[in-house]
């Protein structure tokens, strides 16, 4: 597969497999449409690893009201996948989850 075979959105990224990179999902627009408007009190991120190998590492997580932010090194095998996981719970008791496929490939 090659880069001009991956159609990019919100939730896809390309990573090298050495790079330090965060990822930040918002969630200001849907906790807006809320009524009443809610906030972002918990947040997990797990990964789901597609390949064997080398996997991506989490090394460090947090939100705000609004957003969640996950910090990941590392990678394995080229022209494999990922998927980042964020669970996020609100103040009114509302659960979201978003998934950022992270694609690992040479820059």
């Amino acid at each position: 597969m090659t880069r001009s075979d991956i159609v990019l959105d919100d939730f896809t990224a390309i990573k090298d497999p050495a790079e330090i990179l965060d990822y930040t999902i918002y969630y200001e627009a849907l906790l807006l449409e809320s009524m009443p408007p809610d906030s972002i009190v918990a947040s997990t991120w797990t990964i789901e690893a597609i390949a064997t190998g080398a996997q991506l590492t989490i090394l460090s997580e947090s939100f705000t009201g609004v957003d969640a932010t996950v910090w990941i090194s590392a990678g394995g095998k080229t022209n494999t996948h990922h998927r980042l996981v964020n669970h996020v719970t609100t103040a009114s008791s509302r659960e979201y989850e978003r998934t950022i496929t992270v694609w690992i490939m040479t820059k």
